[in-house]
């Protein structure tokens, strides 16, 4: 018959080197998370990433987003004819696509309508729709990108990209 006592110190055995082995992976991890990566620059990103809509029609407009099938009324922006309004903003601490930071990190359906003051729906841009004969939101290429640096106690690089809405673009 197997002895109670050898078995239980046995077991005892066992465990602390187990115990030992996972403090080791622990401690490991913790030291290759701290040297891969720099966490003031995730906690205070360097770069800074601004979408803005110019509205250069002759009439006021209404921009709304929406996630799906439902409009989300707080992202309404009513945009005064020859005015400009932010849109978007987003901070990355790695180098990236900046541009689809106004995707917000959506997979699904992203819609923009534009209505006029009174309410008439005058365009839709679709995240999925890429016809290459017309403008569209939601493309890259159909944005004005200007990057800069500035100094607010720490260099960070912005890069900011504007969407011009003309009168052409409603029709």
């Amino acid at each position: 018959m197997i002895n109670k006592r050898l078995l239980i110190k046995y077991f005892n055995i066992m465990a602390s080197k187990y115990k030992i082995i996972s403090i080791i992976i622990l401690l490991m991890g913790i030291a290759v998370f701290l040297t891969s990566c720099d966490p003031e620059e995730y906690l205070d990103p360097t770069n800074r990433v601004l979408h803005y809509v110019k509205n250069n029609t002759n009439d006021d407009l209404i921009i709304k987003r929406s996630h799906g099938t439902s409009v989300i009324q707080e992202s309404t922006i009513i945009l005064k004819k020859d005015s400009i309004a932010l849109f978007s903003t987003g901070a990355l601490a790695k180098e990236t696509n900046y541009f689809e930071t106004i995707f917000q990190n959506i997979v699904i359906d992203i819609s923009i309508f534009i209505y006029s003051k009174d309410s008439v729906l005058l365009k839709t841009w679709n995240r999925f729709y890429t016809d290459n004969t017309q403008k569209q939101f939601f493309r890259e290429s159909d944005w004005v990108k200007r990057v800069y640096e500035k100094n607010e106690g720490k260099i960070y690089k912005y890069h900011e990209y504007t969407f011009t809405i003309n009168q052409e673009d409603l029709n």
